[in-house]
């Protein structure tokens, strides 16, 4: 609750400080501090303890099953305009173990220092590191990586990675943000 509290601050200042003063919020697009939210449980959870139900259950929008075989991506379609994610949600799991692998966060405003503002702002919820939020928007792909854990039983670093892109199509502006913690080995090299 704090942190939905700070994120809707922060982005009321932003929007303030850049003379906006209505909103460029887009009809089915959900809300940005609850995203923000759900993306921050998703990050300081175990993802192995993450499959499809507890997703769903944490996720402020719904989720839908896109696969008819064992369910691999759960999705939420919030916003496609001609074939073209602006507002989406994407959940991918591993068939076998059913285990969260990564996703993808689609967001749009018309303006494009708002958008630049909710990719900082998921950004930072998935824990990129103050420094890199800060050039955000600086190139229209980027990425980013840091350790965010460890597996003692699999005895390797979980290590997060975020590549955020942004885009300019028929008037509106759109981050699209991939991210994935895929598990590095850290045992002794034969």
């Amino acid at each position: 609750m704090k942190l939905l509290l700070i994120v809707a601050v922060l982005v009321a200042f932003e929007l303030a400080a850049n003379g906006q003063t209505h909103s460029s919020h887009l009809t089915g697009c959900p809300n940005l501090p609850a995203l923000a939210a759900a993306l921050e449980k998703l990050q300081n959870n175990r993802w192995e303890d993450l499959n499809q139900i507890r997703v769903q259950d944490m996720w402020p929008t719904e989720l839908l099953c896109e696969d008819s075989d064992g369910c691999g991506t759960l999705t939420n379609r919030g916003r496609i305009i001609s074939s073209f994610p602006e507002c989406a949600e994407i959940f991918n799991f591993d068939i076998g173990t059913k285990q969260l692998t990564g996703g993808i966060i689609y967001y749009s405003t018309s303006r494009k220092r708002d958008t630049i503002v909710a990719a900082r702002v998921l950004a930072k919820s998935i824990g990129v590191s103050k420094s890199d939020l800060a050039t955000i928007g600086n190139d229209p792909d980027q990425g980013f990586h840091w350790i965010s854990g460890y597996d003692s039983v699999k005895n390797m670093d979980e290590v997060s990675s975020l590549g955020v892109g942004i885009s300019f199509r028929k008037n509106v502006w759109t981050v699209r943000l991939g991210f994935n913690r895929p598990s590095v080995d850290q045992s002794p090299k034969k």
